[in-house]
């Protein structure tokens, strides 16, 4: 939810002219690299650590380079800023974005797993500093996590564990078996997109984290080849769960369905990924067009370059689901003693993507307004109110109706000693009481007088 702006009325946003199921190239990461750490902050995306090294099927060809590099993706500028580096280097560790800071988990340090570290540094890019908590039980590479219900889930081949930010403890889950494989958080679960361990057969599978359990779902008629995985929100783009590396395709969790969608206009393997405002972004990796698990090339072994570049998707659906409002103020059902209420409400879009706003109270009167205000002289009685948006793709979305009711408080005593008229009324009573008063002493002086005469000498 989003506090209230002012909207852009004037202003064309880039989003409305992105085309659904596309892909665009936007500025290259500074520093080329792959296997890094990838995640979003208040819009703004941080590209973490990484490896700097060229790669063939037998492995690293140069020596080993972790990156300890952090350098930060504005969207709306298309521009990268060098921060504080990341207090270890290391890649293919865990990475999760939480209450406004970056988790960046375990991970790789050397050529081989028995080079790996469990160290837990967290970034504030607020700040732009670093802190260390609470290490993962047990040093570990190639990790992906997810954040659900406040506490953070990684996973690997074969290590399942939760860390809870608020007490920066770890426990361990239920373990599950795969390799090469893309995961993300939908609606409350993780679904994990690899291959086996046998046969390199693609499969699905769902992590419950109420109930600690796997379940299968439809596997993706081929596998991603190293890629990636991100989940629209549903905000912008219908909600659904997008998959790319060798091939592009979007999985429908409700209908367990797989459809083919555009495929990256470089193919990339061990890039990473994020969403932000229902664009998903894919950025570095290494460059080639045959990086598939399994095969071997016999002959000349292809070499993987490492590359900043940074590819920008628009998922299918992008720009047709319609705005959300929600009023703040006044609450519903709620009385007021006051004939003055404040109008604040929400609405789930950037400023620059919204056109206008305008509330209506007592179902006939509309207005047209730029953000939250007063309500004043409401009348005694029984009210209902509805706050409507547009965005610039033209959706409109309205919020619920707020019934609520005003009660004009009875006068205090110092509103009755500040009301002109009842001063008024004070000073014609007044009045009179002095000129009774007056004729009330004459007449005594009268009866006086009268005695004073006929008294006997």
């Amino acid at each position: 939810m989003l506090t209230i702006f002012t909207p852009a009325k004037a202003q064309t946003t880039q989003t409305q002219f992105l085309q659904k199921d596309s892909w665009i190239q936007k500025a290259l990461m500074p520093t080329a690299r792959s296997n890094l750490g990838i995640a979003a902050v208040y819009g703004k995306i941080y590209a973490i650590g990484g490896l700097a090294v060229k790669v063939n099927d037998a492995g690293f060809i140069n020596s080993s380079l972790c990156l300890d590099v952090n350098e930060e993706y504005d969207p709306a500028t298309d521009n990268w800023t060098t921060k504080k580096p990341m207090p270890t280097a290391r890649y293919d560790f865990a990475i999760a974005a939480y209450a406004g800071k970056i988790y960046c988990i375990g991970g790789l340090i050397g050529v081989s797993w028995l080079e790996a570290t469990n160290v837990n540094e967290v970034y504030d890019p607020a700040t732009n500093t670093w802190t260390t908590k609470a290490p993962l039980p047990l040093p570990g590479g190639e990790m992906q996590a997810h954040v659900i219900d406040n506490k953070i889930y990684l996973i690997n081949a074969t290590r399942t564990y939760v860390y809870d930010p608020a007490t920066d403890n770890w426990t361990v889950k239920t373990l599950s078996s795969y390799v090469s494989f893309a995961s993300v958080a939908f609606d409350g679960k993780i679904y994990v997109f690899g291959i086996n361990g046998t046969n390199n057969a693609p499969f699905t599978e769902i992590y419950d984290p109420v109930t600690d359990s796997w379940n299968s779902g439809t596997a993706a008629p081929t596998h991603t080849g190293f890629g990636g995985a991100a989940a629209t929100s549903g905000t912008i783009a219908p909600k659904q769960i997008v998959t790319f590396g060798l091939t592009t395709r979007i999985y429908d969790p409700i209908n367990d369905k797989w459809t083919t969608a555009a495929s990256m206009p470089s193919l990339l393997a061990q890039f990473g990924t994020v969403m932000v405002n229902d664009i998903l972004y894919a950025i570095g990796g290494l460059n080639t067009t045959s990086y598939v698990v399994g095969i071997v090339p016999s002959d000349n072994r292809p070499v993987y370059e490492p590359v900043g570049l940074n590819q920008q998707y628009t998922p299918p659906g992008y720009g047709t689901v319609p705005p959300a409002v929600s009023v703040i103020s006044p609450e519903n059902n709620q009385t007021y003693n006051t004939t003055i209420v404040t109008l604040n409400f929400g609405i789930n879009r950037d400023p620059a993507q919204v056109s206008q706003i305008s509330y209506t109270i007592d179902q006939n009167n509309t207005s047209t307004i730029n953000g939250n205000l007063t309500l004043t002289d409401l009348s005694s009685g029984n009210h209902t109110l509805t706050v409507t948006t547009t965005d610039t793709n033209g959706n409109k979305g309205t919020s619920q109706t707020i019934n609520f009711t005003i009660i004009q408080p009875a006068p205090t005593p110092t509103e009755t000693a500040n009301n002109p008229n009842t001063n008024q009324v004070d000073t014609y009573w007044i009045a009179i009481a002095a000129v009774a008063l007056v004729v009330a002493a004459i007449l005594a002086a009268v009866l006086l007088t009268r005695r004073h005469k006929t008294s006997p000498k």
